[in-house]
């Protein structure tokens, strides 16, 4: 007797794995990886050869291995990956390669200064201000890393280990705000 689709999705869903529920496994408190692997992806031909098609890391954020299995991240479930050669009903299969070193690290979070930037609606004049967030995020393998969050903690701009970079960056996104970018500049030059 054949299963319907109802039931072989049920079945599939009981490997599914809630993200929520390992993410501590995964991150560490500055959201580093703990772990890392290199995993081959294959897919199989018409004629049932097995070809190699990618060698990837988990080192973004949809891959994880929980005990040796390959999970892809969707939303906040982890799906099972086929590791299997011999499954009959998938012509795609994944391999751990190895685990790998994770050496690109945040090892500091740093709140460098504050900043209110005030302003006027240009249709309607009335006056509103903004408070800003310099950061500095410190690596343990790069230069620092400069960004503004606001007050939502939601990145503004772009980021940039370079500090003339950061900074050019500002003058073009606070484009008439320029005092305001100069605040951040003698701030980043202190």
């Amino acid at each position: 007797m054949s299963k319907t689709i109802e039931q072989h999705m049920e079945e599939r869903k009981k490997g599914y794995k809630n993200f929520a529920d390992y993410k501590k496994s995964f991150y560490d408190s500055f959201g580093n990886h703990i772990t890392a692997y290199e995993i081959n992806r294959f897919e199989k031909y018409a004629n049932g050869e097995w070809v190699q098609i990618d060698t990837y890391t988990t080192l973004g954020r949809n891959s994880f291995v929980i005990d040796g299995q390959i999970y892809f991240r969707v939303d906040n479930t982890l799906i099972p990956m086929n590791m299997d050669f011999n499954s009959p009903s998938c012509g795609a299969c994944e391999q751990i390669v190895r685990e790998i070193p994770v050496t690109h690290k945040i090892t500091k979070n740093e709140v460098v200064g504050e900043f209110i930037l005030s302003t006027s609606c240009k249709y309607t004049g009335i006056p509103s201000s903004s408070k800003f967030h310099l950061m500095c995020q410190h690596y343990s393998d790069t230069k620092p890393f400069y960004y503004i969050t606001n007050e939502r903690n939601t990145l503004v701009g772009r980021g940039n280990t370079d500090k003339s970079a950061f900074i050019q960056g500002l003058r073009e996104y606070f484009f008439d705000a320029l005092d305001f970018v100069r605040e951040i500049e003698n701030k980043i030059a202190a």
